[in-house]
């Protein structure tokens, strides 16, 4: 009943520290952009953080106890952190917006003369 467990969490904490990780990062460099781009731009550029950091962990020979205790950290941190930038970050100008609403639309008629 258990052997599923550990590679799930596992997973989810490998997720959880890169989000983490991406996160701090992008809060540092302060660049505007949406939620989406946001959320995806920090999972991308913490899961290069955290494969860096593991590397150098593994290097070092302390991986296995190393990388837990920076995933912890992390996520601590991230939690912890002011988010003052994201919220500004996040604030979408009408030109975004219809932006955003033009792309789905062209999305949905695509697929719809997709299915036709």
């Amino acid at each position: 009943m258990s052997a599923p467990i550990y590679p799930l969490a596992g997973g989810v904490l490998t997720v959880a520290a890169a989000s983490a990780l991406g996160t701090l990062m992008m809060q540092r460099l302060a660049i505007a952009l949406t939620r989406l781009e946001f959320r995806l731009f920090a999972l991308l550029a913490g899961s290069a953080c955290l494969s860096a950091l593991v590397l150098l962990l593994s290097s070092l020979q302390l991986a296995r106890k190393g990388v837990l205790a920076l995933a912890a950290v992390a996520i601590v941190s991230a939690c912890r952190a002011p988010d003052s930038v994201t919220k500004t970050a996040f604030s979408q100008s009408r030109k975004e917006k219809l932006c955003w609403f033009s792309w789905r639309l062209c999305g949905l008629a695509a697929w719809r003369e997709r299915n036709s």
